[in-house]
């Protein structure tokens, strides 16, 4: 049984879970478009600014889930996780190319420890820098390695060597809280599908 499709008075349990998760992408997006324009006036360096980046990143990966679930081997729960994935992908509109799906992007959240065993395995020569805010490296640089970094001109976030764009992440994400706000204020349920226009 489909409970998030068949039973609609649970929904109100999914709709509150992501809204949580799309409110502090939003309040670290707030944060960091405030503060960028003084971050002398508010004491706000390159961790903060890269803290912000990565709770983004994280909880894009958390978000993730909900609409395509990891595969349990279990069959029966499996089923009822793949269903609930399912009927929210289509109630959001979601494409098998929307940003959230990028497994790349979870996998480097999930399994950042196994991740960071794997890059210190490779020879590894160059400048180094834990934490970078600021242009991307031109040819000349391309011997520089980041631990965390975000680039300014190409709106990216690195971490470990992986890229992700963050406006893109951060553009679904508020389209999709825009609409669980609506359905959480006229009754907790999920009842005005989302069509994207394009």
């Amino acid at each position: 049984m489909n409970m998030i499709k068949e039973w609609p008075p649970c929904q109100v349990f999914y709709i509150e879970s992501m809204l949580t998760i799309c409110e502090s992408v939003r309040n670290s997006h707030e944060m960091i478009t405030i503060k960028r324009k003084d971050p002398i006036l508010y004491n706000f360096g390159v961790n903060d600014y890269l803290d912000q980046f990565q709770n983004i990143i994280q909880q894009a990966a958390a978000l993730s889930r909900y609409f395509w679930p990891s595969y349990n081997k279990d069959k029966n729960k499996n089923e009822i996780f793949q269903k609930r994935g399912e009927y929210l992908r289509e109630y959001f509109d979601m494409s098998e190319n929307n940003p959230l799906k990028n497994r790349e992007l979870r996998n480097a959240i999930e399994h950042f420890d196994e991740n960071l065993d794997l890059y210190l395995q490779k020879p590894i020569a160059g400048e180094f820098f834990p934490n970078y805010v600021g242009k991307k490296p031109d040819e000349n640089h391309q011997n520089c390695k980041f631990f965390r970094a975000y680039f300014t001109d190409t709106e990216e976030f690195e971490v470990l060597g992986k890229k992700f764009h963050v406006v893109l992440l951060i553009n679904e994400i508020i389209r999709i809280y825009n609409h669980l706000l609506i359905d959480n204020e006229t009754g907790g349920v999920l009842s005005n599908p989302v069509k994207k226009i394009i």
